[in-house]
């Protein structure tokens, strides 16, 4: 996200950790309807889209928001998309793409239910409510990840490109 840099005077994200470089192949759809295809191409996304994101940065241009997000909730921790979401309050204009921040929420609730964790009935009652049940893997992920993926670094784009104080 050249355009992050350009715009806003920092990385989104961080730059990957070598032996994590390999994760970038498995970011992709899933090529089998196999729920363990399925595990590895959220953890892929959970690690590219959320593990990656660059927190102490977005902390230090966010302590406003943060500092209201923990006078709000003092027992719960400020984590990664909380921080990417208190910037784009705090720094981004009103259009800022706020609701892209439920995206990433899903895929790390996804790696939760299903990739990180023994699966459960707690994965079966997300599928169920977000009306998928019944689909395979690789429909669930195309729905719930990758699609959305897209969608989010689509607005991002558009929000650097558009509203990035260097714009003005």
């Amino acid at each position: 996200m050249q355009q992050w840099r350009t715009s806003f005077g920092f990385d989104l994200y961080l730059d990957f950790h070598d032996d994590d470089r390999g994760v970038l192949a498995d970011l992709r759809g899933p090529i089998s309807n196999e729920w363990t295809e399925f595990d590895r191409c959220t953890i892929a996304a959970t690690k590219v889209f959320v593990d990656y994101l660059n927190e102490s940065t977005l902390a230090k241009e966010a302590q406003q928001q943060i500092a209201s997000m923990k006078d709000a909730n003092p027992d719960k921790p400020v984590r990664g998309i909380d921080k990417l979401e208190a910037w784009l309050i705090e720094n981004g204009r009103e259009d800022a793409p706020v609701q892209c921040i439920a995206s990433l929420r899903l895929v790390q609730e996804l790696r939760s239910k299903s990739a990180a964790h023994r699966k459960s009935s707690a994965l079966e009652k997300l599928l169920s409510e977000k009306g998928l049940g019944q689909e395979s893997p690789r429909t669930v992920y195309q729905i719930l990840v990758l699609g959305p993926m897209l969608e989010y670094c689509r607005q991002l784009a558009e929000f650097a490109r558009t509203c990035g104080p260097n714009q003005e």
